[in-house]
């Protein structure tokens, strides 16, 4: 067998037909489907099992609800495949997408481009043409991209997700997910696997339609996002401790906590899901700025570093601006800090 396709589901019945018929329908058909209902409470299991009679190639795990890492891992230990490929159950993939991985030449990673605006770019033929090996200069620079994820840095190159990817099973190894964390979980994994890769390739094609609903992970309310970023921060320290360039990463790493806070905001104090008075959301920000954590890592932040809008955000943070105003989330009390940001900086 040469690809395994890995699917992780949680009540995804309403796109998984679509997702399935995407997977089914690649031109290259040396590859079978292992399908993980997480405990889901919706028809989605029944699908599975449909699939399952109907395609040779389709198998189905059913499980209690642990999280999408723990179903991953118990997929990476039951495949087959040479290569993996990781879909979620509410997306689609090109038909071209494992004749795109056959043009590789068998590397250890292989990725390619994603799109959020239309299915329709997934259908047509790809030309195979401009792939780029990328040597150890640029995996340096995409493993620096995953720790803070700087989009100036192959801004086509999604490092926060596994999916997107061809990996093969080589690479991946005894590497697994991080169990118990639901935010980050494919940061963790990326930057592990990706350090033990020898030989990586871009190619410029769109394989992968990333559905944007109001049900999707990063849309839903995340009352713990913070216990997971937290967690996250502290598998990162444990990672890079000991490697050789352990004082730049975690210079990174202390960068990273800029786009941490803001998503903070956005899927927790500032969701319209948060019933929190304003007076505790702001108390729970002064509590957070004071977390040892964060103010160890927000510390050794360089600004210098920062991309785009995070140099805003970095200076709002540090006069305590978000505490204040931003938790309204006002479009006019944003564009007028940016603005006085600017002009602070004599741009």
């Amino acid at each position: 067998m040469k690809y395994s396709f890995i699917i992780p589901i949680y009540n995804g019945e309403k796109y998984l037909r679509e997702c399935l018929a995407s997977v089914l329908s690649q031109t290259v058909q040396d590859f079978e489907v292992l399908l993980v209902d997480d405990g889901s409470t919706d028809g989605s299991g029944k699908i599975c099992d449909e699939y399952e009679k109907k395609y040779a190639r389709i198998r189905v795990f059913h499980k209690e609800n642990e999280g999408v890492s723990v179903a991953r891992n118990l997929a990476l230990n039951k495949a087959l495949g040479d290569y993996i490929c990781f879909v979620d159950c509410d997306d689609v993939i090109s038909p071209f997408l494992l004749e795109a991985a056959e043009q590789s030449g068998g590397c250890d990673l292989l990725f390619f481009h994603n799109t959020r605006k239309s299915e329709s770019q997934l259908l047509q033929e790809p030309s195979f043409d401009g792939m780029e090996s990328l040597g150890k200069e640029e995996r340096q620079r995409i493993i620096d991209k995953i720790i803070y994820d700087n989009h100036r840095v192959y801004p086509n190159i999604n490092c926060n997700t596994v999916t997107t990817k061809v990996f093969s099973r080589t690479v991946i190894g005894e590497s697994r997910f991080p169990k118990g964390i639901a935010i980050g979980e494919d940061k963790l994994f990326n930057f592990e696997v990706f350090q033990k890769a020898r030989s990586m390739a871009y190619l410029p094609i769109c394989a992968y339609y990333c559905r944007n609903h109001e049900a999707s992970v990063m849309h839903q309310y995340a009352p713990n996002y913070f216990d997971n970023a937290e967690e996250s921060f502290i598998l990162f320290q444990k990672m890079i401790q000991d490697g050789k360039k352990q004082s730049y990463y975690t210079q990174l790493l202390g960068c990273r906590t800029v786009p941490v806070l803001r998503n903070l905001l956005e899927l927790n104090l500032c969701h319209s899901k948060n019933r929190q008075q304003y007076k505790e959301k702001k108390q729970a920000w002064e509590n957070l700025m004071r977390n040892s954590l964060i103010a160890k890592l927000y510390k050794i932040c360089e600004v210098k570093k920062l991309c785009g809008l995070d140099g805003f955000y970095f200076y709002a943070y540090q006069h305590r601006f978000f505490s204040v105003n931003l938790l309204t989330k006002h479009w006019l009390v944003r564009a007028v800090m940016y603005v006085f940001y600017r002009f602070s900086k004599g741009a």
